[in-house]
């Protein structure tokens, strides 16, 4: 595992055309940086409901983690939404802390090692970010979206 602090995404929003750290769905969400899906594992079932493996999801192509759902982007009713990822920013590992996000080697490295990560800081690089090509925009559904309360 390694720390990196920087990163960018080849995403685009797939309604408006923004370039950002977007994941869509919810299913099946997909990774905010390269937009390949990322699939549940069934190990996951295994560990605790507040363990860092369940809460956030791997990308196995691009090897890091996120929260997909992080905040909406784009509010489009049933189960496609499109969401601002949310990252770490500062975790602690094995007495250590690191400013940025740890980079797996593979999904075997991050279920033996995820457990161990305490995060300590999260950011949201897109915050609000609003899609102005929502199904539900947010000025006639103001209700179906939160402010983003990260950095």
């Amino acid at each position: 595992m390694r720390n990196i602090i920087s990163f960018d995404t080849k995403v685009n929003c797939s309604l408006c055309g923004q370039k950002g750290f977007y994941s869509e769905g919810h299913e099946d969400p997909r990774c905010p940086r390269c937009n390949v899906p990322v699939f549940y594992n069934d190990i996951y079932d295994t560990f605790k409901d507040d363990d860092i493996r369940v809460l956030y999801d791997f990308c196995d192509t691009c090897k890091i983690v996120f929260d997909h759902s992080g905040c909406e982007h784009a509010e489009n009713g049933c189960d496609w939404q499109i969401y601002n990822a949310h990252f770490i920013s500062k975790y602690e590992y094995e007495g250590d802390v690191y400013e940025g996000m740890p980079l797996f080697e593979n999904e075997e490295e991050w279920l033996k090692e995820g457990g161990k990560i305490k995060i300590l800081e999260t950011i949201c690089p897109n915050k609000n970010s609003i899609c102005p090509k929502a199904c539900y925009p947010k000025d006639k559904h103001p209700q179906d979206y939160r402010e983003c309360d990260l950095n």
